[in-house]
Parts: structure tokens; C-alpha cells; sequence
């Protein structure tokens, strides 16, 4: 009978604990009109895109591999900055948007996206392999090529970035570009012109 009690006593004691340790604390992304993202513990500016960022203490039944996995998810989503591990509805919520470019591949055993968001200030490029991040690029905007005095007056286009050019690459082998010949030919063009452009 005693140990029944303490058993329930215990019980009793980590409920009323639970409940008396107040919700997770919450957070606004803004999102400004320029694409500029900042944090902050109050609701957005008006004009501005807000998402409400709700940290949340992990079910007590995870292991702590998973809990660990949730806080650094948590903690890259506020941040803004993607990471390996992430699914793509955690790298959605990170820039607030979907992606401006989507390039798809499918490869024995694995199907791979690229996901490009354009920023004014940085370029993102995520490759998630069977749903999962397995890679995170980030770079500045490439300036756009000076055109030299002797040209005609056409403004020269800078040329393309490594992810561009696996971009291309990705089409090419992609399962449904495989049987039309006239792509095909117009992409390996492409890809042409893009590796000779230095």
C-alpha cells in the first residue's frame, strides 16, 4: 500500500511540475520588403512578413538523439541558415518561402532535389537526397561582368556559377528529358557554353 502511494504521490508531483513550467517561449521571424529576415521576441513591424517561431519542449518519450536533432533544427529555423539533416518542410520554414528554382534528378536508389532561394543579399542553394539535406551552398550574388569597349554596346551576361551548371546537368539526366532530342541538344549546349564561359 505504501509504495502504491508513493508511486501516486510521484505521479501527482511531475504533472502539477509539467503544468506549472509555463509554455515555450515564442519568436517572430520578419520577413521586410527588400527579403531582409531578422528575429525578434515581439509580433512584426506592419508591412512586414511574420512567421511565429514556437520552440517546443520534445514529447518526454524521444531519445535524446532526437531531442538533440530537434533543439539544433529549432535553433537553425530561428537563425534563418539551413543544415544537414533538415527535411523540406524545415527548410521551407527556414526562408519563410518556397524555393525561386527547383531542379529534380532521380539516380538508382535516390531521388535529388536543388533547391535555389535568390536573395538580395546571398544565394542558397539546398540538395536534399531523398527528402533529407545533404548539402547547404551559400554565396554572394556574382556582379555582373564589365563589358569591355570593344564589344557592340550588348550587355554581357556573367557567366554561370557551379550550381547553375550542375542545374543543367541535373536536367540533362533527368528520367523525363531522357527521350526528347531537341532538349537534349538544346541542354548540352547549354552545358557547353557554360563550362567554356571563364
Amino acid at each position: 500500500m505504501q509504495t502504491i502511494d508513493r508511486a501516486l504521490g510521484a505521479a501527482v508531483l511531475t504533472a502539477v511540475l509539467l503544468i506549472h513550467s509555463g509554455p515555450a517561449r515564442a519568436a517572430w521571424r520578419c520577413v521586410g520588403p527588400a527579403g531582409a529576415v531578422s528575429f525578434q521576441d515581439a509580433p512584426c513591424p506592419p508591412g512586414q512578413r511574420q512567421d511565429s517561431i514556437q520552440a517546443t519542449r520534445p514529447p518526454s518519450g524521444l531519445s535524446a538523439a532526437a531531442a538533440d536533432r530537434s533543439r539544433r533544427i529549432d535553433a537553425a529555423i530561428v537563425a534563418g541558415r539551413p543544415i544537414v539533416g533538415m527535411n523540406r518542410r524545415e527548410v521551407d520554414r527556414t526562408f519563410g518561402s518556397a524555393p525561386d528554382r527547383v531542379a529534380q534528378g532521380q539516380y538508382p536508389g535516390v531521388i535529388r532535389d536543388e533547391l535555389t532561394w535568390e536573395r538580395s543579399d546571398r544565394i542558397w542553394v539546398v540538395t536534399l537526397d531523398n527528402g533529407l539535406v545533404v548539402g547547404v551552398e551559400s554565396r554572394e550574388p556574382r556582379p555582373p561582368r564589365a563589358v569591355s569597349a570593344a564589344s557592340s554596346g550588348a550587355q554581357t551576361r556573367a557567366c554561370p556559377s557551379a550550381a547553375e551548371i550542375r542545374d543543367i546537368e541535373m536536367r540533362i539526366n533527368m528520367y523525363v528529358n531522357r527521350d526528347q532530342p531537341q532538349l537534349q541538344a538544346e541542354l548540352a549546349r547549354q552545358l557547353r557554353e557554360a563550362r567554356g564561359c571563364r
